[in-house]
């Protein structure tokens, strides 16, 4: 059985990017840099902070924070860390779309490598 129209064969738009153009990507490219080191200064700082924390804490030194604050400094480093790493896929997904890949490739490249079935001997 044949489609009701031609537009039921395309397949669905997974993510607004992939109408980006490597021009556009290429644009986009200095931008993403500066925003990822920024967001990797801001991670580095939060762990530093994290550590000088449980540092004192540990000391039993008497410091302006508490472990309710220790545990959010650790939640928003948490965050940070994830948008660190979603910045970073992003940069190289642009690069990627920059050197030639398409947003199918990228997109295929971004699922999880299958294990292998399991070997046996017989």
């Amino acid at each position: 059985m044949e489609p009701a129209n031609e537009s039921e064969t395309i397949e669905p738009k997974i993510w607004r990017e992939d109408m980006l153009t490597p021009e556009q990507a290429e644009f986009q490219i200095s931008g993403y840099e500066e925003v990822l080191a920024s967001s990797m200064e801001d991670l580095a700082n939060s762990r530093r902070q994290i550590a000088e924390v449980e540092k004192q804490l540990l000391k039993g030194k008497k410091i302006q924070y508490t472990e309710k604050d220790l545990e959010y400094f650790k939640e928003r480093e948490r965050w940070c860390a994830s948008d660190v790493k979603k910045l970073e896929r992003e940069l190289n997904e642009r690069r990627l779309l920059v050197s030639g890949w398409t947003w199918k490739q990228i997109y295929a490249q971004r699922q999880p490598a299958k294990e292998p079935d399991e070997l046996t001997l017989f």
